[in-house]
């Protein structure tokens, strides 16, 4: 029996087909963006190495000096051994094992080419910047109390 356009069991099948493939297709594009989402969060290199008794945090939202005194730039964040810092607009990428800690400030003991190392700390802040936009209904609202 050949089935006609107004047949009620034709359509039904279309729209259990056109059902399936939505499914597929969101399901799909979730992977995608999940997979996204954990390449663009994963350690760029090698866990950074800290001696044990040193924790992240705890050399983070640090000054950084030059052996003089000079501040070169504040921590905020670490790539693999390389240490973060930025000073104004400059970021830079400095090898971890060329700081000594001296009370809360870092003390950069050994010389290093800081033209390299605003050029892996720029390479570094384009990793990490996102750029957050909002609709005019999402904007966040101050609480007025």
């Amino acid at each position: 029996m050949p089935l006609s356009l107004d047949d009620p069991l034709l359509w039904g099948i279309v729209f259990l087909v056109l059902l399936v493939l939505e499914i597929l297709i969101a399901a799909n594009v979730r992977a995608h963006r999940t997979a996204a989402q954990k390449r663009a969060y994963a350690p760029t290199t090698a866990a950074p190495s800290l001696a044990p008794e040193e924790d992240l945090t705890e050399i983070l939202s640090r000054f950084a000096e030059d052996e003089k005194g000079h501040r070169i730039g504040e921590t905020v964040g670490m790539d693999g051994d390389l240490l973060i810092l930025k000073e104004g607009k400059t970021y830079r990428a400095i090898p971890y094992d060329a700081f000594r800690r001296e009370g809360e400030t870092l003390i950069l003991v050994r010389p290093v080419d800081l033209v390299a190392a605003e050029k892996r700390g720029e390479e570094w802040r384009e990793r990490q910047h996102r750029v957050v936009t909002y609709s005019e209904e999402e904007v966040p609202k101050d609480d007025e109390d």
